[in-house]
C-alpha cells in the first residue's frame, strides 16, 4: 500500500498537479502551524479547540482567534455569541 502511494505521489509531481504551499506555510508563525492539526481533523474550530490544544484560559484563546481573523488567518464561519466558528481562509 505504501508503494503504491508513493507511485501515486510522484506522478503527481510529475504532472505539476500537486501544490507547493511550503512557503505559505513558513510565512506561519508557530501558533499557526500547531493549529492546522486542528483543521485536519474538521473544518471548523472553535475557541474551546484552541484552549484545549495550547493550554490557554478562554480568554486568551478568544484574543488569539480575534487576531488570526484581523490577520486573514481564519474567518469567522458562524458569528453565533455562544460558540463561535472558525475556518480556514482560502
Amino acid at each position: 500500500m505504501l508503494y503504491s502511494f508513493q507511485s501515486v505521489q510522484k506522478h503527481l509531481q510529475l504532472q505539476g498537479t500537486e501544490k507547493d504551499q511550503s512557503r505559505a506555510i513558513n510565512a506561519l508563525d508557530a501558533r499557526q502551524r500547531q493549529a492546522l492539526v486542528l483543521f485536519e481533523k474538521n473544518e471548523f474550530i472553535t475557541s474551546k479547540d484552541v484552549e484545549e490544544l495550547f493550554h490557554f484560559a478562554g480568554r486568551t484563546a478568544r484574543q488569539l482567534l480575534q487576531k488570526w481573523v484581523r490577520q486573514g488567518f481564519i474567518v469567522v464561519a458562524d458569528p453565533s455569541k455562544k460558540v463561535r466558528k472558525y475556518k480556514l481562509n482560502k
